[in-house]
């Protein structure tokens, strides 16, 4: 079976390698370096050297999620920030600035700060310059570039299986590639494939894309981890909220897609009840036993009551880039947490009130993307989605650097919805002028 795996994740490197051909040869470079960028942003641990040991992984994600991109900005002479980005480039501006203060001035730091001031710059601040001058390009070429995305997650996927198999993969995975890719992570990475899978199957119905959806829902639910899950549950709610429940359903069903669906169904009710059965879904288990009987003795639980009393002892300038750790301790010797897993507790207590407020606003605005009559135009709905779901998992998991995802699609939801308001003005604009001659 094992072998098996290990070919379906060649074969899906290989179609991921082919699309960029394809796009090259056609003219299309543009959308091939973007395809490239945006794989080795989002799912950059698909390549499998690192599960043999052999270096280079960083090197290619280096190349194609910096350096390349970077060499297409110098080549169009120009680095493209316009209207709107300003605000959220002067608050990276001021993060870094006051993550540099931290060490030098404040002069207090933990061993997470340079890992975290690294990651911070490498993952957040550079792939966020990138897509602001790609953004066009990102948002309207989403189709042709989309498809070496899936077939990376997919990759990944299968790199997954092949690794750690089916039954009993979460202890196998922990056990032996724990250091290649955290669990919550690396299902969030499935997920972004999950939420985009949805989307296309509620755009046109195909069963490819509705196998690709069980493989990444599998795969998620053996990680255990609920985070990912929830997040997927309510992106996936969204679009069909405002696509299908608003549209006539009739037009998307047919004999074909019934049929897919109901084996889909089936097959996903028989699998799940198999592995829960067998035990090879104990944490959930136990996760819906505490939930269920209200006992509390997750990290969590305790954490963010630490931190919210963290923040109040260190209002308003917060404890120091990278120092949740010591704000945490100050309270209670026993968490020595790097980061509260809650990205507004984490940034209230490292950077303090007057840092989280303007990003918090940036939020909120991110979040109007969805109030729009043309959702479906520029993709606004999905990148909604996936912001959504980023929103979600960045509440429960990881910091500031883990959760770039949260920067990266809120604002290619909020341009897109400002594309498409463009759009409709000039339109009408166009309208009123022909009318009028």
């Amino acid at each position: 079976m094992k072998d098996i795996f290990l070919l379906l994740y060649i074969a899906f490197v290989f179609l991921m390698l082919y699309t960029v051909y394809r796009l090259i040869n056609k003219g299309k470079s543009r959308e091939a370096l973007v395809g490239l960028f945006m794989t080795f942003t989002i799912v950059p641990d698909f390549i499998i050297l690192d599960a043999y040991g052999i270096p280079g992984t960083f090197v290619l994600v280096f190349l194609f999620m910096c350096l390349i991109p970077i060499a297409g900005i110098i080549k169009d002479h120009t680095l493209r920030i316009r209207k709107g980005d300003g605000l959220l480039l002067i608050m990276l501006a001021v993060i870094l600035v006051y993550a540099l203060c931290t060490k030098y001035v404040m002069g207090v730091t933990t061993d997470y700060y340079g890992i975290k001031l690294f990651g911070f710059i490498y993952t957040l601040i550079i792939p966020m310059i990138v897509i602001m001058h790609y953004r066009e390009t990102i948002i309207k070429s989403y189709d042709l570039w989309k498809p070496i995305l899936i077939y990376a997650i997919m990759a990944y996927a299968f790199k997954n299986y092949f690794l750690a198999g089916i039954l009993g993969f979460r202890e196998t995975y922990l056990l032996n590639y724990a250091e290649l890719k955290n669990v919550i992570f690396a299902a969030q990475i499935l997920a972004v494939g999950a939420v985009i899978c949805i989307c296309d199957l509620l755009r046109k119905y195909d069963l490819k894309t509705l196998i690709y959806l069980a493989l990444l829902l599998l795969q998620i639910l053996l990680f255990e981890s609920r985070g990912p899950i929830l997040s997927v549950a309510a992106a996936a709610f969204i679009m069909w909220w405002f696509k299908s429940a608003k549209d006539n359903l009739k037009k998307y069903i047919n004999s074909g897609m019934l049929i897919g669906v109901s084996v889909f169904i089936l097959i996903a009710v028989l699998g799940f009840k198999y592995l829960w059965d067998a035990g090879y879904l104990e944490r959930i288990v136990l996760k819906m036993n505490m939930l269920r009987t209200g006992e509390r003795i997750e990290t969590r639980y305790f954490l963010y009551p630490i931190t919210i009393q963290a923040i109040k002892e260190h209002l308003p300038w917060g404890v120091g880039f990278g120092n949740s750790k010591i704000g945490v301790m100050s309270i209670n010797s026993y968490f020595n947490n790097n980061y509260p897993h809650n990205i507004i507790l984490e940034m209230l207590l490292e950077e303090g009130l007057f840092i989280t407020i303007p990003i918090l606003i940036i939020f909120m605005k991110w979040f109007g993307s969805i109030l729009t009559k043309k959702r479906y135009t520029n993709h606004t709905l999905l990148f909604f989605a996936l912001y959504v779901f980023s929103f979600i998992s960045a509440m429960f998991s990881g910091d500031l650097v883990g959760n770039s995802n949260l920067f990266f699609f809120g604002y290619l939801a909020y341009f897109s919805n400002l594309m498409t308001k463009n759009e409709s003005a000039m339109e009408m604009i166009q309208e009123s002028a022909g009318g009028y001659l």
